[in-house]
């Protein structure tokens, strides 16, 4: 029965078989379907290390990861996009330098990799990104929630940028004042680069330079910064694969995974407050990095594995509670 349950994968370089468990596969693609609808992030940033922690060597698993997410952020983008909440003027500058940031991050790990210390670099990468800006989030999301407020426009630093006038500037939808193009090509390579290097999908870093940068509302970063991936994951993966570090089974059995997650993570947004958001994917990514500093820091992979899991897990299940707990209450106050 174990054997049946068991997804054997073969790997060429270097050649070693990884045994697989298919329905923790589909649990790990359903729970980070859930959070990339729901924070808009593709759930690389769950997906790639759990991965690794399962056995898939670091280059495996963020082109593996990577390849996961397009499927992940076709659903997510679709259900977004019924919501109102995807801006293809906002997404499109983005995703042209995304593509590119993404090739230089695949060079970087090859180069790491044949230096044999891309497991160690990346880990640490993964660390410092994800405490520091979890932590933003938090603090910043907690604030919000004490101030009670409900609408954000990036604050001061989104002011600042706004009253450089680099130009060109546009236009676009839900942002306050006109925009510079050049913010927008360095938020898609910045996003990209990361995706490249930590097969993080760029959501991580796009979503909250659209909040803080640009100033547009938490639910539209959220579904214009899933197009951005979609349009740019298929590259990445791509990228990956040329060097035969995609596994496709894993993909496939993650994807189907999130077909049932994805929906309804997009759904929950309707009935999480962005403040509500923030909180949320802050203390999640400071976990996950916690996570990993276990993990490269103490040699403790397993209970590395078991946090970034209960975490994922555990967030899922809070989303979607809150989302049916406030849908519930909104239903009463018709």
């Amino acid at each position: 029965m174990s054997d049946f349950l068991s997804l054997s994968v073969q790997l060429a370089d270097p050649a070693k078989t990884v045994a697989l468990n298919i329905p923790l596969l589909l649990a790990l693609g359903l729970t980070a379907g859930v959070l990339s609808g729901f924070f808009g992030i593709g759930g690389g940033w769950v997906v790639t290390p759990v991965l690794n922690f399962l056995g898939l060597p670091i280059g495996h698993a963020v082109g593996t990861g990577l390849a996961y997410i397009f499927g992940t952020s076709l659903i997510s983008t679709y259900r977004h996009s019924r919501h109102g909440n995807v801006s293809v003027r906002l997404g499109l500058p983005v995703v042209v330098t995304m593509m590119a940031g993404m090739k230089i991050g695949e060079l970087v790990v090859v180069a790491l990799g044949k230096g044999g210390r891309a497991e160690s670099v990346i880990h640490w990468l993964y660390i410092i990104f994800l405490l520091v800006l979890g932590k933003i989030l938090l603090v910043e999301g907690v604030n919000t929630l004490r101030k009670k407020e409900v609408h954000h426009d990036g604050g001061r630093l989104s002011r600042w940028f706004h009253n450089l006038h680099w130009k060109p500037e546009v236009t676009l939808p839900h942002a306050p004042g006109r925009v510079s193009v050049w913010l927008l090509l360095g938020i898609g390579i910045v996003g990209g680069m990361l995706a490249g290097i930590l097969g993080l999908g760029g959501g991580v870093i796009v979503v909250p330079a659209l909040v803080y940068l640009v100033g547009v509302p938490t639910s539209m970063a959220i579904g214009t910064s899933l197009f951005c991936i979609f349009c740019a994951s298929p590259f990445g993966a791509w990228c990956y694969a040329q060097g035969g570090r995609v596994v496709w089974m894993p993909v496939l059995v993650m994807v189907i995974g999130a077909m049932v997650g994805a929906p309804l993570g997009v759904a929950a947004t309707k009935y999480v407050k962005g403040p509500w958001l923030r909180v949320l994917y802050g203390f999640t990514m400071v976990m996950g990095g916690l996570a990993v500093v276990l993990k490269e820091g103490w040699n403790l992979g397993r209970t590395a594995t078991l946090i970034t899991t209960i975490t994922a897990g555990g967030m899922a299940v809070l989303i979607l509670s809150l989302a049916w707990r406030n849908r519930r209450r909104a239903a009463a106050g018709s």
